[in-house]
């Protein structure tokens, strides 16, 4: 298992500024994955902790949804920074904020199965893509465990 570090995501068009707060973010509104998700009950915990419980979340089950509605400015998402970086998409823009998502973690499993290589693949593919976004220094601290 190794962790995911989350932001908050916006349109290039609407955020200009080189940092926002917290309840400056939940005026737009917030945009994250499923009721009851990781994601969602840490925004819900840090919204709850600065007071801003009633503000409007959003929950999404697809992240290409997710992108296309920040796009659109229909508010700010709290998505992965990996996949925000690999979209490579001038539209969007990783905003800071002075309170921080925490980590998510990231997880494979699996349904054994006799003579399949597909497992020993997905693991060399999230390796390669750990191995490339996780500085070194962290690096042997999250290697998946085969079982």
């Amino acid at each position: 298992m190794t962790d995911q570090q989350m932001v908050f995501v916006g349109t290039t068009a609407r955020h200009a500024k080189p940092e926002y707060s917290l309840s400056e973010l939940a005026t737009e509104g917030f945009i994250t994955f499923q009721t009851r998700s990781i994601v969602h009950q840490e925004l819900q915990d840090l919204l709850h902790a600065e007071g801003l419980a009633q503000c409007r979340v959003d929950t999404v089950s697809s992240v290409l949804v997710m992108l296309r509605l920040v796009e659109d400015g229909a508010g700010v998402a709290t998505l992965p920074r990996l996949l925000v970086e690999r979209a490579n998409n001038s539209r969007l823009r990783i905003l800071r904020c002075s309170t921080e998502l925490n980590p998510i973690p990231l997880w494979l499993s699996w349904r054994k199965q006799r003579n399949s290589r597909s497992v020993s693949v997905a693991m060399d593919l999230l390796q390669a893509v750990l191995d490339e976004s996780i500085p070194s220094e962290r690096r042997s601290r999250t290697k998946p465990t085969r079982r």
